[in-house]
């Protein structure tokens, strides 16, 4: 309940609270204070993880962002994931053609590559093992940038995910 009554502090108390069906989730506790501050709470189906079947979609997309990415330590993985959900948020849905934080705050979130301007030296992931090194030319849509190579200046399309703005973070 801590972490939930953080969490509706900052971003509000919504309408509907989807959980599974943990014993932690499940408490009386829990739905008696749920149901003081106004919000349903819903669980899924027992041992039916398509009850849910967004949540469980991320799931696997995070998943496959962390496998492509293999961080090493702790902290390698927090950045990536804190890195992975500003970019999630900020990029527009298949189905709403909105992005979630447009949806939910009315705005889109600052990012990185919002702070980019042509002819900025960054690394990036290329085809090769090691980082390449290129200058910014253009955005070409929201996470996208075009990067020319700087040893064989050809001009490469990167997400903001393969674009580092110091070697420290790859």
């Amino acid at each position: 309940m801590r972490v939930l009554r953080k969490c509706f502090s900052r971003e509000g108390v919504p309408q509907v609270l989807m959980t599974k069906n943990g014993s932690q989730l499940c408490a009386a506790e829990l739905k008696t204070w749920l149901d003081s501050i106004g919000c349903r709470h819903l669980r899924t189906a027992p041992r039916h993880p398509c009850s849910n079947g967004a949540a469980e979609n991320l799931v696997k997309t995070v998943e496959s962002a962390i496998s492509s990415a293999n961080p090493r330590t702790i902290v390698e993985l927090e950045i990536l994931l804190d890195n992975f959900l500003l970019q999630y948020r900020n990029a527009a849905h298949a189905t709403t053609k909105e992005s979630p934080a447009k949806l939910f705050k009315a705005r889109s979130l600052l990012s990185s590559l919002r702070c980019v301007y042509s002819s900025d030296v960054v690394y990036f992931r290329g085809n090769e093992l090691r980082p390449s090194r290129g200058i910014i030319t253009r955005k070409v849509g929201q996470g996208v940038a075009e990067i020319a190579h700087l040893v064989d200046e050809m001009v490469h399309r990167r997400h903001i995910n393969q674009i580092h703005f110091n070697q420290l973070t790859l």
